[in-house]
C-alpha cells in the first residue's frame, strides 16, 4: 500500500491529478479487498485532496468524511482533521477552520510524524496571517511541543537504560 500511495502523491504534488487519482484508486480498491481499513481510509482521504485542489469542495468533504468514519489510527485521524481545517479556510469558513485547529491544537503531542506537525503548524501560520493574527501565538505552540517532545524523549531514554540495566543481570 506504501508504494501505491508515494507513487500517487509523487502524481498529487505534479498536479497531474488524473494520474494521482488512479494510484489512489486502485489502492482504495486493494484495501477494500483486503479489509484493510487503515490504508482504505487513507485512500479515501488522498482521493478528497484532489477534490480539495480542484475546488470540487463537496466531493472532499464527502470523502474526508467517510475517511474519518473508518480510520482506526489515531494519527492519520489528525492528518484528516487537518485536512478539514485546509478544506474549511479555502471554502472562507472560519467557524469551521478554528474547529479543526483547536482539534489539531489539543492533541499536537500526539503527533509523532514531522511532515504531519509541519504541515498543521504551516496551516495555523496561514490561517493567522490571513485574519491578521500574530505569528507569537503560534511560536507559543511550536515552543510547547519542542518541550513536550523533550519530555517524551527523556522518558523513552530513560525506559531504554532500565531494560538496558536488567538485560545485563
Amino acid at each position: 500500500f506504501s508504494l501505491t500511495e508515494m507513487l500517487g502523491f509523487i502524481y498529487y504534488k505534479q498536479q497531474d491529478f488524473e494520474q494521482a487519482y488512479s494510484y489512489f484508486d486502485n489502492g482504495l480498491k486493494a484495501a477494500k479487498k483486503l479489509n484493510n481499513t487503515k490504508y482504505e481510509a487513507r485512500f479515501l482521504r488522498n482521493i478528497g485532496l484532489i477534490h480539495r485542489d480542484k475546488r470540487e469542495y463537496r466531493q472532499a468533504k464527502e470523502y474526508f468524511n467517510m475517511a474519518l468514519s473508518i480510520q482506526p489510527d489515531p494519527e492519520d485521524k489528525l492528518r484528516i482533521y487537518l485536512s478539514y481545517a485546509k478544506l474549511y479556510r479555502e471554502m472562507n469558513r472560519s467557524d469551521s477552520t478554528i474547529f479543526y485547529l483547536n482539534m489539531l491544537k489539543e492533541r499536537i503531542s500526539d503527533i509523532n510524524y514531522s511532515n504531519t506537525l509541519r504541515s498543521i503548524y504551516e496551516e495555523l501560520a496561514m490561517y493567522h496571517q490571513s485574519n491578521n493574527g500574530s505569528i507569537s501565538e503560534i511560536a507559543q505552540y511550536i515552543s510547547a511541543h519542542i518541550e513536550d517532545l523533550r519530555i517524551k524523549k527523556s522518558q523513552s531514554e530513560k525506559k531504554a537504560d532500565i531494560i538496558h540495566q536488567q538485560l545485563e543481570q
